[in-house]
């Protein structure tokens, strides 16, 4: 059903047959409030006027997805989103095959990528337990390892000759990529490298990158030890990370993942103001879709992207922009972030305590299933360290419920995130279902 928030509750609004579950068929709704008691819907089906005042719902259909869509002779499924244009109050809106064919070179990236369990290091972690790491990788339980090339403080931690990195004075090296590729490869293992895109410190000293605070006119900071860029400035790929891209496949790597792919989400967003944002009919997906369209022809190994683990299970873009709909036009690989202590306290607290982690999973596991469809693989990130333990377990069942869950529901792949103190003791645990 549809329902509204209305201060602490939430209203249901009558549908038309046209789009009841019995006779839609319909896998899309966007819902957008145009004015008081008047919202856009937009529906694979076509896009709706829907006037609702708590009483009484009248739905107009303004545009069927015929209208949009030509090709009289086509059985596709359709995506249809609209936006109201403000200057002439008519809607607008595009169509996205929601199964469209995949490249042969998608289909070998994905085949290189798939059935891979890993487990992630930071560079700094690599550099002081590099004996205990290599160990756990020359080991038969896991196919590999993530580790930071990009990390969250925005710093390169390999030798980088990248021209710009060099400009910013972001290269800090803590390892060698050579090496560590070269290691690998000898061990026949698979090595993902991540990096952080737009959560930036180093670039945030840079002028015309950061965020704005409208108010003050000054970089804008959410939290105290957070520093975000502009994902609508358009150089940041040229100038930035299509070299970056570029230079990581030279070094052989397996694969490049993308951390942070997103607008920031704590702190005052009220008070951001986007300078290089062109438009008002720019939304946050564009900047993010603009971004990765840039860099896709530059890659030519797998491209994994993480989403929140909320985006994974269902479609809620909000003002974070995380839109798995246009991610997956780019990503071989989705990577949702599962973690039990980032989801509500009451968060599926109709089953006991002990089942909650593998009801997640593989609740988790069957939607972004169905939500990716085929055009990427699904490989999510398992929690590896101890946060809300009371409320959702730990320990060696709790590992094993996740993986467990994940691969009843045919995901054959994860990553699991932690400490590496905690990344041993998962080790240790997962020897019983190799």
């Amino acid at each position: 059903g549809i329902y509204v928030k209305k201060a602490y509750r939430f209203e249901k609004i009558p549908v038309p047959n046209t789009l009841s579950s019995k006779n839609s068929g319909i896998d899309f709704l966007r819902m957008e409030k145009l004015a008081k008691d008047t919202y856009m819907v937009s529906t694979s089906r076509g896009i709706y006027q829907l006037n609702w005042n708590g009483q009484q719902a009248k739905w107009q259909l303004l545009y069927s997805s015929k209208t949009f869509w030509p090709d009289k002779d086509t059985n596709l499924s359709i995506r249809l989103v609209g936006v109201l244009d403000k200057r002439t109050g008519k809607p607008l809106g595009f169509v996205m095959n929601h199964n469209p064919v995949l490249s042969e070179q998608k289909k070998v990236r994905m085949q290189k990528a798939k059935s891979k369990k890993l487990f992630y290091s930071s560079a700094y972690n690599y550099k002081h337990k590099q004996y205990q790491v290599d160990s756990l990788l020359q080991k038969n339980i896991f196919d590999g390892m993530v580790l930071d090339v990009k990390d969250d403080f925005g710093y390169l931690r390999y030798k980088s000759q990248v021209p710009f990195a060099k400009k910013i004075k972001s290269i800090r090296p803590f390892v060698s990529l050579k090496q560590i590729v070269k290691k690998v490869k000898k061990w026949n293992k698979y090595l993902v490298v991540r990096l952080v895109v737009f959560k930036d410190p180093v670039l945030f000293r840079q002028s015309g990158y950061p965020i704005i605070n409208k108010q003050t006119g000054k970089p804008w900071i959410g939290l105290p030890k957070e520093r975000w860029i502009d994902p609508y400035r358009e150089d940041l790929a040229d100038n930035y990370y299509i070299p970056l891209m570029k230079e990581l496949q030279s070094l052989g790597v397996d694969e490049i993942q993308l951390d942070y792919i997103r607008f920031p989400s704590d702190g005052d967003i009220s008070k951001t103001k986007y300078t290089h944002r062109k438009n008002s009919l720019q939304n946050l997906t564009d900047a993010l879709e603009n971004f990765l369209a840039k860099l896709r022809p530059h890659i030519q190994v797998p491209l994994s992207m993480d989403i929140y683990g909320y985006n994974g299970l269902y479609r809620a873009p909000g003002r974070i922009g995380q839109d798995i709909d246009v991610y997956l036009k780019f990503a071989d690989v989705l990577c949702p972030m599962v973690y039990s202590s980032h989801f509500g306290d009451y968060y599926l607290t109709d089953v006991p305590r002990e089942k909650r982690a593998y009801r997640l999973l593989r609740h988790s596991a069957l939607r972004s299933l169905h939500l990716a469809s085929g055009k990427a693989i699904i490989r999510p990130y398992l929690q590896a360290f101890p946060m809300k333990n009371s409320i959702w377990g730990y320990g060696k069942k709790y590992f094993l419920d996740q993986v467990l869950a994940s691969k009843e529901m045919g995901i054959d792949g994860y990553t699991f995130w932690g400490a590496f103190k905690h990344i041993l003791r998962v080790a240790n645990d997962l020897k019983s279902i190799q």
